[in-house]
């Protein structure tokens, strides 16, 4: 472990002392490994840094076979009032079980990520947009049955989410994650528990 100490004003005469105790032997085993970590701590999922080269993999395919694929990308709406009101193990509790009936319901080819604090993508290879709709409204309507019990009642939740569908020769993994995280925002904006295409 390291320790770091502080001192802190206090009212009084005499300083207080503030100590900060933090676990960080993964971490330092990691930097010393030279390896860096693809899968998400809390759901056991990969990560986004897991994610963009498969993404990249994937449009490389569609582009030379003249496949297509698409993505989604979603986040859980109003996760940090939830955090705020009833506890990060709410919050926690409301990840895992998303991430869990995310993955029982993509398909086998589908690549699943936690890329962020309260979102996912989905990598949906061979995917146009219309299937891609679809998929994101199958998404949508399980996440409305889904919920994580605090003290005796039900959480409940819902999930903005926004899709891109590859466009071309010169698409790439970064424009294209770019391009749902946009559609993401405007499904935000929107007030949530919707989708939004990107159909530019």
């Amino acid at each position: 472990c390291w320790i770091e100490a502080r001192l802190a004003p206090s009212a009084g005469d005499e300083p207080s002392v503030v100590c900060r105790i933090e676990d960080i032997s993964r971490r330092k085993k990691v930097e010393r490994d030279g390896v860096r970590p693809q899968r998400d701590l809390l759901t056991g999922m990969y990560n986004r840094r897991a994610l963009m080269p498969v993404l990249a993999q994937s449009i490389a395919q569609a582009q030379r076979y003249d496949w297509i694929c698409s993505l989604m990308v979603l986040d859980i709406d109003s996760l940090r009032q939830i955090n705020d009101r009833q506890g990060w193990d709410v919050g926690d509790q409301i990840l895992k079980r998303l991430a869990e009936s995310l993955n029982s319901l993509k398909r086998t080819a589908d690549f699943l990520a936690r890329v962020d604090d309260d979102g996912f993508a989905i990598l949906l290879p061979e995917t146009n947009q219309e299937q891609s709709r679809l998929a994101a409204e199958r998404v949508r309507r399980m996440v409305a049955d889904l919920s994580a019990p605090h003290s005796g009642t039900d959480v409940r939740f819902t999930v903005s989410i926004g899709v891109t569908t590859l466009e071309g020769e010169e698409d790439s993994a970064e424009a294209m994650f770019t391009r749902a995280e946009q559609s993401l925002m405007a499904a935000k904006q929107r007030g949530g528990d919707q989708i939004r295409i990107d159909d530019r």
